[in-house]
């Protein structure tokens, strides 16, 4: 299970995140199974990263935050 953030934890790190480049990109299709093994590799190997959704991505970013949490 995720462990929640305080708000002070959560600002302190999108700050932190705010000059990464982004790691993974999620595209118009749904998320797969390689797109979670490539955001859990991502976050083994630098901890902290960036995802960008495309344009024409069909699912909300926080829709997608919640599956990536729940999946990595």
């Amino acid at each position: 299970m995720a462990q929640q953030l305080s708000g002070k934890q959560t600002r302190f790190l999108r700050g932190l995140g705010h000059h990464l480049q982004p790691v993974v990109m999620v595209g118009k299709g749904e998320i797969s199974t390689n797109l979670v093994k490539s955001v859990s590799e991502a976050l083994e190997t630098h901890e902290l990263i960036k995802i960008k959704l495309q344009e024409g991505c069909i699912i909300d970013r926080k829709e997608v935050a919640d599956i990536l949490a729940n999946r990595c």
